[in-house]
């Protein structure tokens, strides 16, 4: 049952909290939930290797190519894809933090507008 929730888990990861993925984490969604499992023939060799290089949620950002070549991701075109994966995941939080600080200062103008105002 344990080893059930984890599968469960490891299928719906939220790409929003990426940066708290731990190392097994960032291997699940690249090898079982991108693409439909496209990747999952690097998964062992990827889920070694990122625990054993901390390669976390918090280091998608510093992942490149070249990288992913080393750590034995072969084929050109997956090397791409997964690359460009990662990017919109960090431009997709990126974008909803700036909309995030947008709001925030909307409002804090709305604030001081009405303390003008009074």
């Amino acid at each position: 049952v344990k080893q059930e929730l984890q599968e469960m888990k490891r299928l719906h990861l939220n790409p929003t909290d990426y940066l708290s993925w731990s190392s097994d984490e960032v291997v699940d969604y690249l090898c079982g939930v991108l693409e439909d499992g496209a990747y999952k023939q690097y998964a062992a060799k990827l889920r070694v290797i990122f625990n054993e290089e901390g390669v976390d949620g918090e280091a998608i950002k510093d992942i490149d190519k070249p990288s992913l070549r080393d750590w034995g991701v072969s084929n050109f075109k997956d090397r791409a894809s997964i690359f460009n994966h990662f990017q919109n995941i960090i431009n997709q939080n990126n974008e909803q933090d700036d909309n995030v600080n947008n709001v925030n200062m909307d409002n804090n103008n709305d604030i001081a507008n009405e303390g003008m105002n009074s």
